[in-house]
């Protein structure tokens, strides 16, 4: 079957530093798919930038151009993409009871290694607490940066002209919890076990 013209739409990616790459592509073409060509034309790397459309970060890039295209931009033809470079840094917070730790921490750091320095410094046994963000327990065996991804963290609130400023940086938070305050459950499946906590409070949600 042709294709009409009509199928096609420009989709411009604009660079934090105003520099502009236009691609015609199909309406119905992966966002994904897209955005890897740009990457590779501008030589950067796809895990060091996110994109925002209308001035939301775009988290789910499974969509099609047509999926993503609001009404302005299909009448107009071209979807403008704003591309913005990951910061360098965040604040990681960790609250411990009535403890409250923040600290400066470059994007590819391990979390454990953090969680483990803080835990270190506080005498806390790592063995007798948990890390939790948003009611759910995190696998600290990633980096920020990683962790900030899977978890589609919203970075277009950041003003990355001010990111060196502490007050300016995006902020983590994670809550290290005891784990005699949640319950625990023991698996047992071929001589493996899996101990899995929660949180009971949670299962009323």
């Amino acid at each position: 079957m042709k294709k009409e013209e009509s199928d096609y739409i420009k989709l411009t990616f604009i660079l934090d530093n105003q520099q502009k790459t236009v691609i015609k592509c199909h309406i119905k073409e992966k966002l994904l798919y897209m955005f890897e060509v740009f990457c590779k034309i501008e030589k950067i790397n796809l895990d060091s930038v996110f994109l925002l459309y209308n001035g939301n970060n775009i988290t789910n890039l499974d969509l099609t151009i047509d999926e993503l295209a609001n009404k302005i931009s299909k009448r107009d033809n071209e979807v403008k993409i704003l591309v913005c470079h990951r910061p360098n840094s965040v604040l990681i917070v960790f609250t411990h009871l009535n403890d409250i730790y923040a600290q400066k921490i470059d994007i590819e750091n391990n979390i454990d290694l953090i969680f483990s320095k803080y835990l270190f410094e506080k005498k806390i046994d790592k063995n007798s607490v948990i890390l939790r963000y948003k009611n759910q327990i995190i696998d600290s065996e990633q980096t920020i940066n990683q962790f900030i991804s899977k978890n589609k963290i919203n970075l277009s609130n950041i003003n990355m002209l001010e990111e060196n400023n502490d007050d300016n940086l995006m902020k983590i938070k994670f809550d290290i919890i005891d784990i005699h305050q949640v319950n625990k459950i023991i698996f047992t499946h071929n001589e493996k076990k899996d101990v899995v906590y929660y949180d009971q409070l949670l299962l009323y949600i």
